[in-house]
């Protein structure tokens, strides 16, 4: 269970199999074989390394309620990001982390983080082959 002080309280957080049928809602995107793929997890883990605010209030929305005691609304959840001492990259970083762990969303998260890994080492090599032409080419 993931946990928070919100606006005073300690609140708990579900990210199971009913926040993931949640979530999945949020982005339905057509693919090549004419159905439409529900892909709310992957752009909601996408928004979190990213540091979206609306992503990280719809994650901890969805989860509150998969979670017992009483729902978050998106008004409480941005009272508190609102509020002074809140750092939206360690809030993100911390739910990234979480997800790594959890059951329903260990899998894309590592594969999400793999792939930002892979297009970083790209751009980096990109990077690196025009500085060294560059270079060859003013010597």
């Amino acid at each position: 269970m993931y946990t928070r002080e919100i606006n005073g309280k300690l609140c708990e957080f579900n990210f199971g199999l009913g926040f993931v049928r949640d979530i999945d809602k949020q982005k339905l995107v057509d693919g090549d074989d004419k159905q439409k793929h529900k892909m709310g997890l992957t752009y909601a883990i996408a928004g979190l390394m990213d540091c979206d605010f609306e992503k990280l209030i719809d994650c901890l929305v969805i989860g509150s309620k998969y979670a017992p005691g009483e729902t978050l609304s998106r008004e409480e959840i941005e009272k508190w990001m609102d509020s002074e001492g809140f750092d939206l990259e360690k809030e993100c970083e911390d739910l990234v982390d979480f997800f790594g762990k959890c059951s329903f969303t260990r899998k894309k998260t590592e594969d999400l983080k793999q792939a930002v890994s892979r297009d970083r080492e790209i751009k980096e090599a990109q990077y690196q082959g025009q500085l060294a032409a560059a270079k060859a080419g003013t010597s």
